[in-house]
């Protein structure tokens, strides 16, 4: 999903009009900062399916960036992303929505958080695998 999918989601889930332009001039820094809040996250649900962590936090500089393409997991981009969004978009329009979005943005990185084992956690992180 590129940027522009995702702020087209984030835009229709606060019921913004998708030719509404009020949040153009902040989309791509409010999602780089959704993307270093969930970089940890994002790490170990990449090592629970088998992928490599990534080594730096991704950071897009266009709406037509891919999130694919920077190793964004599809739920990330999907459901907890637009969520983060959407908290830091309402932060200075309406508090009570905000903090409506913010806990739904909280619980959907808790629901999308994985486990893995310690041993499987060392063999990515090993100096010989860094």
């Amino acid at each position: 999903m590129t940027v522009q999918d995702i702020y087209k989601k984030s835009k229709a889930w606060i019921f913004e009009k998708p030719s509404s332009s009020i949040y153009d001039d902040y989309i791509v820094d409010i999602i780089n900062k959704v993307l270093a809040e969930i970089f940890e996250e994002n790490n170990m649900c990449r090592m629970f399916n088998n992928l490599p962590p990534l080594t730096s936090i991704p950071q897009v500089s266009t709406t037509s960036d891919d999130l694919d393409k920077l190793g964004i997991m599809l739920e990330y981009q999907l459901d907890v992303i637009p969520k983060g969004i959407d908290s830091n978009f309402l932060m200075d329009d309406d508090l009570s929505k905000m903090s409506k979005y913010d806990v739904e943005y909280n619980n959907a990185r808790v629901a999308h958080q994985k486990l893995i084992s310690k041993e499987k956690l060392d063999a990515y992180t090993t100096p010989a695998n860094v």
